[in-house]
């Protein structure tokens, strides 16, 4: 990353203060801001670890009865995706791109769409 240093505080009569900035362009014209560790911008590629503790780790929100799910890409190859993949419809799903194989959890039943093993393989 790069850093822009600008110093505030007391030294020989000028007032300076120090804040510390890294950034990173991501495609396009999106960038992240990190600023004292937090991500303060929206969009944007994130490369290396972010650990997530406590509480809600990871939340999403939608507007009602929307699509929202977490995926996975390999490239640019869908990979497998797990959550509400369509709008006004609240079945949670586990689906890979890749074996074609869905795991859709409904209200009262679970539909799975390729033989389920429970136990040792």
């Amino acid at each position: 990353g790069r850093y822009s240093v600008m110093e505030w505080g007391d030294e020989n009569g000028w007032l300076m203060h120090v804040q510390r900035r890294e950034w990173t362009t991501a495609i396009g014209d999106n960038i992240q801001l990190v600023v004292n560790g937090h991500i303060i911008a929206q969009g944007g590629d994130m490369t290396g670890p972010l650990k997530l503790q406590n509480g809600h780790a990871l939340y999403l929100e939608s507007a009602s009865d929307k699509a929202q799910y977490i995926l996975s890409k390999d490239g640019n190859r869908n990979n497998w995706y797990i959550g509400r993949g369509s709008d006004n419809n609240n079945d949670c799903t586990f689906h890979s791109y890749v074996y074609g194989t869905n795991l859709t959890l409904k209200p009262d039943y679970a539909v799975v769409n390729k033989r389920f093993h429970v136990g040792q393989a």
